[in-house]
């Protein structure tokens, strides 16, 4: 699978039960909703889909690297800054997350719940 921000070949970080693509290039994750909804819950925080955030369609996203849709910008409601891209079609999610360790699935799942966490603000 090709990264949508610089189409470089993203690597299949696989663990017990989640799997995510992480470009090496731009840091960038792409995760199924459903694993991203079991980390989630793992560490107590609330499914996406109750997480709250505004779609804004204004924004010009990236194309989905799984289905070629374009993904939808979801932003928090806290002006925080903090925002996700999600697929209307295949609903994966796409996440900027430069501060994980590229190597490392447990730094990464670490990141993905911080970001989550502060999101839900």
């Amino acid at each position: 699978m090709d990264c949508p921000r610089c189409t470089d070949e993203m690597n299949l970080l696989e663990g017990e039960d989640i799997s995510l693509q992480r470009c090496a290039e731009c840091s960038g994750i792409f995760i199924d909703p459903g694993d991203l909804n079991r980390l989630l819950l793992r560490n107590g925080l609330l499914v996406l889909d109750r997480m709250g955030g505004r779609a804004n369609i204004e924004e010009i996203a990236v194309a989905c690297p799984e289905c070629s849709v374009d993904l939808t910008v979801i932003e928090g409601n806290d002006k925080s800054g903090l925002r996700y891209e999600t697929c209307e079609s295949c609903g994966g999610i796409w996440l900027d997350l430069p501060e994980a360790d590229a190597d490392d699935l447990d730094s990464i799942e670490a990141a993905i719940v911080e970001h989550f966490r502060e999101f839900k603000g």
